[in-house]
């Protein structure tokens, strides 16, 4: 209970009480009851031309246990369940990539190969060119720097070599923001899901031919 009071008057003092209410209203219709569309992104890695520069000196290299070990609540929405959740991921052959500045972690994704995480625990199969992205995360006092953008142009890179042909992405469609940054960086949307919710119970809907398009080779 102290954790969530703590977080209510963070968002408050920080952003004000109607990016609060926004906020909790959010939370609710996608975790508890409503229906919330997911936007999937897709990106043909033989399309890579050039790299963004963030303007800032970032090393990008991979996670290991102990950096996971090493986040925690307040700045990176690592509590110990997503600790454990995350170890399991890795464990089961996620990549974590991390941007660093002057030796502060600033942000990081999370990358599946031949899976895309429609929901948490829910899991499907995508065809063996495919890789996906899931939980991305930038510091707020470094976002709107780019750092996305280079650590995009790195896992894309990495991933063409590794064989793949094409990145996933789930975007919900109240993000604004990141609609626009993926539609600029050459991202083409391929359709979507619908997310149902009602107290503990959820459902994700992802169309059988958009299904059958992400795990044909």
């Amino acid at each position: 209970m102290g954790k969530i009071i703590h977080n209510i008057s963070k968002i408050i003092s920080e952003e004000g009480i109607i990016v609060f209410f926004s906020k909790t209203l959010r939370y609710i219709r996608k975790n508890i009851v409503g229906v919330t569309k997911v936007f999937i992104y897709e990106f043909d890695l033989n399309n890579i031309t050039f790299k963004i520069n963030s303007g800032l000196d970032i090393f990008i290299r991979l996670a290991t246990e102990k950096d996971i070990d090493l986040m925690d609540y307040e700045n990176y929405n690592y509590d110990e369940n997503v600790k454990k959740y995350a170890k399991e991921r890795l464990e089961k052959g996620d990549t974590c990539i991390l941007a660093l500045y002057n030796g502060k972690l600033i942000g990081y994704v999370w990358i599946m190969y031949d899976l895309l995480e429609i929901s948490k625990f829910n899991l499907i199969s995508l065809s063996k060119n495919r890789g996906s992205f899931y939980n991305i995360f930038i510091l707020k006092e470094f976002r709107g720097k780019r750092i996305a953008n280079s650590l995009d142009y790195y896992i894309n890179d990495m991933l063409r070599k590794s064989g793949k042909r094409y990145i996933v992405i789930l975007v919900d469609k109240d993000n604004i923001a990141s609609i626009k940054n993926r539609e600029r960086a050459g991202y083409k949307k391929i359709g979507y899901i619908n997310q149902f919710r009602f107290f503990g119970l959820k459902y994700d809907y992802l169309d059988k031919k958009l299904l059958l398009y992400l795990q044909k080779q």
